[in-house]
C-alpha cells in the first residue's frame, strides 16, 4: 500500500519533469489561454468541435512542452476582456503567453473591420457591439507584462487581424540550425507580438477546423527538432490550401519570437532524456494523471514497444467504447409470469423513461457508462437492475405486500336475480363480505391474493381468478 507521504512527491516529480525542458533552458513560465465557443445565445451557429480541438492541444502543450492550459469556455464579451486583463497582470517579464481563440468571426468589407463573436454576440450587430474587434484584441493583448506573447485566431475572417507577413519570410538569424539553447535564447532576447490566422479577411474557416490540427502536427513533431519555432509552424500551416492561413505582427513587437521546447530538448544543459527508463515511467505516470485518449496515445507515439503500451492500448479501448452507446432489451412479468403492461424503466437520476408494451417488454438505448436501471409499476415493489454485458433481461416484479385494491361486482342467479347474503373470501385466508339487498359487494384484498371464492346456500360454488381484474359479475348455478 502506498503510504500517504509518497503522493506529493509523485505530484512534484510529475511537475519537475513536464517543465524540465523549458526551466532548464530559461527563468520563465509558459502559459496557453484558450477563448473557445461552443454554443451562442444569439442564432449564430452552434461549433461543438472547438472543445475537443482545443483542448487537444492544451494536452500536448502541457505533456510534451510543460505549458500551463487554462480554458475558458463560452465567453462574454465582458469575459475575454477581463480574463486577458487579468492574465496581462499575472504573468512575469519572462513567461511566454499563448492566447488561443477558437469561435466565429464576422468582416465589415465597408469599415475594413474584423470581429470575433463571443458566446452573447448578436447574430445581426449594426455596430457591433456585442462583438470584440480584432483591433481591440490586438490593443488588450499587446498590455501584456509577458515580452513575449503569440496569439491564434482559429475564427473565420481572422486575417483581418495584425500586419501581415508578406510572402514567405525566411527564419531570422536566432532560428538558424544551431545549437538548441542557443535558439531559444536568442528568439526571447527581443519582445514578441507574433499572431497566427486561420484565415484571410476574406475567407470562412471550416467548423472542423484544419488550423487546429496543422498545430497538433507540428508540435507532434517537436521531439525530432527539439524546439519548435515559429518558422515550423508556419511551414505546417502553409499545407492549408483554403482557406489559407497568416501570420504576422502587432503592436510592441521588437524582432523576438515564440518558441515550444520540447521536454526531451536540449540534452546537456539540465534537461530530463527522454532515453531513460525513468523518462518512460515518469511519462506514463503523467498520461495517466491527465487520462485522456491524447496522453495515451502520445505515451504509444513515444515509446511503441514500452512497458505500458498494453495498459495504455487498453485505456484508448476504453475511451473510444465509452462513446457508443447500450443497447438492451428484455421483459417485465409479476411472480406469475404474467407480463407487466406499462411498466417504468428509467435511469436513476437521469431524465431516460420508457413503458413495457403490450407483452410486458421493452427496448432502451442507453449510455455505456450506465450501472442500473429501476423499474417499477403501481402495486409492486421497485426492482433494480444491475446491468452487466449481457443484452436481454427478464424481470420478475413482486407485489408490493403494503399495497391493497378494491375489488367490487355483483352475485346473481342464472336468471340474473340478485342473490342476497351471498358469501365472497378470499381463497386461504378470513378476508371476506357479503352481497347486499342488490348482490352487490366491494372488498378491499391484498395485492397478493389470486382467488375469490363466491357460495350461497343450495348454489354450487365457484372459485374465480382475480388476474388484475377489480369489476365481477358473478352467476352461481
Amino acid at each position: 500500500m502506498t503510504k500517504p507521504y509518497i503522493l506529493p512527491f509523485i505530484l512534484v516529480l510529475f511537475c519537475s519533469y513536464t517543465l524540465s525542458a523549458q526551466s532548464a533552458l530559461r527563468d520563465g513560465k509558459d502559459y496557453a489561454i484558450f477563448f473557445y465557443c461552443t454554443s451562442f445565445d444569439n442564432g449564430w451557429t452552434a461549433l461543438p468541435e472547438t472543445e475537443e480541438e482545443v483542448k487537444a492541444i492544451g494536452a500536448l502543450l502541457q505533456s510534451d512542452y510543460g505549458f500551463q492550459p487554462h480554458y475558458i469556455k463560452n465567453p462574454s464579451k465582458a469575459d475575454i476582456k477581463n480574463e486577458i486583463a487579468k492574465w496581462n497582470a499575472r504573468v512575469r517579464p519572462n513567461d511566454q503567453v499563448l492566447y488561443f481563440f477558437s469561435t466565429h468571426g464576422y468582416y465589415d468589407a465597408t469599415a475594413d473591420e474584423g470581429f470575433l463573436v463571443p458566446h452573447n454576440g448578436k447574430l445581426r450587430d449594426t455596430y457591433g457591439d456585442t462583438w470584440l474587434s480584432y483591433a481591440e484584441l490586438g490593443r488588450r493583448v499587446t498590455k501584456c507584462r509577458s515580452k513575449h506573447v503569440l496569439l491564434a485566431l482559429d475564427a473565420c475572417y481572422s486575417g483581418a487581424f495584425g500586419d501581415r507577413f508578406k510572402g514567405e519570410p525566411g527564419g531570422t538569424p536566432w532560428e538558424a540550425d544551431a545549437d538548441c539553447a542557443d535558439q531559444v535564447e536568442r528568439a526571447l532576447a527581443y519582445p514578441t507580438r507574433l499572431y497566427f490566422t486561420s484565415g484571410s479577411k476574406e475567407q470562412r474557416t471550416p467548423a472542423r477546423s484544419l488550423f487546429a490540427r496543422r498545430w497538433l502536427t507540428a508540435l507532434r513533431q517537436g521531439q525530432e527538432k527539439g524546439v519548435v519555432r515559429m518558422r515550423d509552424l508556419r511551414y505546417h500551416m502553409g499545407s492549408i490550401e483554403t482557406p489559407k492561413p497568416e501570420d504576422g505582427s502587432f503592436t510592441g513587437h521588437g524582432d523576438g519570437g515564440f518558441v515550444f521546447v520540447h521536454r526531451s530538448a536540449c540534452q546537456g544543459r539540465g534537461a530530463v532524456s527522454s532515453n531513460t527508463d525513468g523518462g518512460e515511467v515518469q511519462l506514463w505516470a503523467q498520461a495517466q494523471q491527465l487520462n485522456t485518449v491524447e496522453a495515451y496515445a502520445f505515451y504509444l507515439q513515444m515509446y511503441p514497444n514500452g512497458r505500458y503500451r498494453a495498459q495504455a492500448q487498453a485505456k484508448i479501448n476504453q475511451f473510444e467504447l465509452e462513446k457508443r452507446p447500450r443497447k438492451i432489451r428484455g421483459k417485465v412479468t409479476d411472480d406469475r409470469g404474467n407480463p407487466l403492461i406499462r411498466a417504468y424503466l428509467y435511469v436513476p437520476g437521469g431524465d431516460l423513461e420508457v413503458q413495457t408494451d403490450h407483452r410486458g417488454a421493452f427496448e432502451l438505448e442507453l449510455p455505456y457508462k450506465t450501472k442500473t436501471i429501476e423499474i417499477s409499476k403501481k402495486y409492486y415493489l421497485t426492482e433494480v437492475v444491475r446491468l452487466s454485458n449481457q443484452e436481454s433481461y427478464n424481470v420478475v416484479l413482486k407485489p408490493d405486500p403494503d399495497q391493497r385494491i378494491v375489488v367490487s361486482g355483483t352475485v346473481v342467479d342464472k336468471k340474473g336475480q340478485p342473490l342476497i347474503g351471498a358469501n365472497v373470501l378470499v381463497k386461504g385466508s378470513h378476508t371476506g363480505t357479503v352481497t347486499d339487498l342488490d348482490g352487490s359487494f366491494s372488498l378491499t384484498l391484498p395485492l397478493a391474493a389470486e382467488i375469490l371464492i363466491f357460495s350461497y346456500t343450495g348454489y354450487k360454488r365457484r372459485e374465480i381468478p382475480i388476474a388484475g381484474q377489480t369489476e365481477f359479475r358473478v352467476v352461481l348455478k
